[in-house]
């Protein structure tokens, strides 16, 4: 005899259908050299703020959280459902680039999340993390592409970085699973970037 969980039991009598959270991470680098592109990449994010809050099914299924790294981290929004999500306005700073830390504070915040979801009962798929930059990380990155490398080969996380200009595309490959090289982006095309996650 099947047994049927309360939880979709409950759905089952009420016709609710909870939909799984996809959870992302926008880690995006803002030192110095950014600066170029900084606008383009604050009008990307609003873009793409105003087309998931038009999703009905991306508001209350998408939470967003945007990490910024330059000679530090900082979580600028989230985590928040994206029908909630209100874009913050980057800028440039510092001249050095902790992206190793910012891709583990990345996947700490999924965690944190994750577990948060589990003892709330909600459904989550697989996280994303979509990193941008365009140089090269000068803080120890290799602890952090190990991680990412061993959740990707087990499933637990979809892993891209795209790079603007002269990046260090060596780099990001030793960061990248070897499945996902890093993507040169356009810079016109930031919302895009983002943008596809919800549809998946």
């Amino acid at each position: 005899m099947s047994i049927i969980r309360r939880r979709d039991a409950d759905e089952i009598l009420t016709g609710i259908v909870v939909s799984a959270v996809t959870q992302v991470q926008g880690v995006i680098d803002c030192s110095l050299s950014v600066a170029p592109f900084i606008d383009d990449i604050n009008r990307g994010l609003r873009q793409i703020g105003d087309e998931l809050k038009a999703d009905e099914i991306a508001a209350d299924c998408v939470e967003f959280t945007v990490t910024s790294f330059a000679s530090d981290v900082r979580v600028e929004a989230g985590p928040v459902m994206a029908r909630d999500f209100e874009p913050p306005t980057l800028s440039t700073r510092g001249t050095s680039t902790a992206g190793g830390e910012a891709v583990h504070k990345s996947i700490d915040l999924t965690v944190a999340g994750q577990k948060r979801y589990a003892y709330e009962g909600t459904r989550v798929k697989v996280p994303w993390v979509l990193g941008l930059t365009d140089g090269c990380f000068t803080d120890e990155w290799r602890s952090a592409a190990m991680r990412v490398r061993a959740l990707a080969a087990r499933g637990k996380l979809n892993f891209f970085m795209a790079y603007l200009g002269n990046a260090d595309v060596a780099q990001l490959s030793e960061l990248c699973p070897p499945d996902q090289p890093p993507l040169p982006l356009d810079q016109t095309k930031f919302s895009d970037y983002f943008k596809w996650v919800s549809r998946r």
